[in-house]
């Protein structure tokens, strides 16, 4: 599963997974899809695994994003 991660925060991190591969949704810098980083509330930079990346290459453009933790916000109109 991707992560969400702004500049400041860095690079994604998981016990489980290798986040390696940093992309931006489709309208960053003013993306709704905010930094899962605790008490942080910039955009966010999608991270993926190399499991990903290759779904990426191959035409992939929608990644889930895990719902049991502060993977992402998203800020609403």
């Amino acid at each position: 599963m991707a992560l969400a991660r702004c500049d400041e925060c860095g690079k994604a991190r998981s016990r489980k997974m290798m986040y390696t591969h940093r992309h931006d949704p489709l309208s960053h810098p003013n993306s709704d899809v905010i930094c899962g980083s605790l008490g942080c509330e910039k955009p966010a930079h999608i991270w993926l695994s190399q499991d990903e990346e290759n779904h990426y290459k191959a035409g992939q453009r929608v990644f889930e994003l895990p719902i049991h933790t502060r993977a992402v916000k998203v800020r609403l109109k």
